[in-house]
């Protein structure tokens, strides 16, 4: 869900940033995946369409290419920097980049649809204000 929601702030806030460069990654799933059907739905009543977004699992080497990396929770953020330790000073939780008192973003995985939709509002106020930063810095 992050993804499609900064992708389509990109575009709506005219960023410098090409939305083919933003990725989002799991720990924990296997390449190629469709996105979960709640996702979709979360997104959909934004008028945001993932529909057609695929998984893709964290490698080392991909890594390495990113210049900023956000991680949803304090633990993921623990567990990139443990694969990939010389990452150190592009990993950082979003609410932790965004100044945003440190609070997860948990993953909704298995829970009902309301608890996707809540997601969603909380990934769309924090992207939000991630993007009012990357604006402050010129992108």
């Amino acid at each position: 869900m992050a993804e499609g929601i900064l992708k389509d702030l990109i575009k709506k806030e005219n960023l410098s940033i090409n939305v083919e460069d933003v990725k989002s990654a799991g720990l924990i799933t296997e390449d190629s995946l469709p996105v979960s059907e709640k996702s979709v739905k979360a997104l959909k009543k934004m008028n945001i369409d993932i529909s057609k977004y695929r998984s893709n699992s964290i490698r080392r080497e991909t890594l390495e290419e990113f210049d900023l990396i956000l991680t949803m929770t304090k633990s993921h953020k623990t567990m990139l920097r443990q694969i990939a330790p010389d990452i150190l000073d592009k990993v950082y939780t979003l609410s932790e980049y965004i100044e945003d008192a440190n609070r997860d973003v948990e993953d909704p995985f298995g829970m009902p649809q309301k608890i996707y939709d809540k997601t969603s509002l909380t990934l769309y106020k924090k992207i939000t204000k991630l993007v009012e930063k990357l604006k402050k810095k010129g992108l």
